[in-house]
């Protein structure tokens, strides 16, 4: 069955590079494969509201209809035609751009490391998948690298100053 994500222009470019899945479309999702387990989680199970559960994250919070572009998906497993609803397929987008912004911490963490810039790292993304966009979008990725670096360096604080429990405490009497 032949569905069309409406995605981000970035996450879009994003996907269709010859680094991810090509840029031959319509994009071939089998069960096995990361795209098709969304598809199966979110628009085989029926219509349903997810709102409860993850709105702060996975709410489509998309941009005007004119800055999304339809990403063409043929499945290779069989799924019912009624329970493929356009605000399911909303969520499958917004799943794939924080699939997007996941990549972009992890690739910028790891390049930071190495070669000490977070814009460098965000910028050879930028280059090496060949995704055109403004400026002003790379500042706000850089700005979610930031406040998740920020978050792991305050777990590991509160880790670190953690008192152990009372057993381990207690010399062992087996020492």
């Amino acid at each position: 069955m032949k569905l069309d994500i409406p995605v981000e222009q970035h996450v879009y470019q994003f996907l269709t590079s010859p680094e991810m899945f090509g840029g031959e479309l319509p994009i071939k999702a089998r069960k096995d494969t990361l795209l098709g387990m969304l598809l199966i989680m979110i628009a085989k199970k029926g219509p349903f509201d997810m709102d409860d559960f993850y709105a702060s994250r996975f709410v489509p919070d998309m941009p005007a209809s004119d800055k999304l572009k339809n990403l063409s998906v043929d499945t290779s497993f069989p799924m019912r035609k009624e329970f493929i609803e356009e605000s399911n397929l909303l969520y499958i987008g917004a799943l794939l751009g924080n699939m997007f912004e996941m990549f972009i911490i992890f690739y910028s963490m790891g390049y930071t490391a190495r070669a000490g810039s977070e814009r460098g790292a965000i910028a050879r993304v930028y280059e090496q998948f060949m995704i055109d966009d403004d400026p002003i979008k790379q500042e706000s990725l850089r700005a979610i690298c930031k406040r998740y670096r920020g978050k792991v360096r305050e777990n590991y604080k509160r880790a670190a100053v953690k008192k152990p429990s009372h057993s381990a405490q207690k010399p062992s009497q087996y020492a």
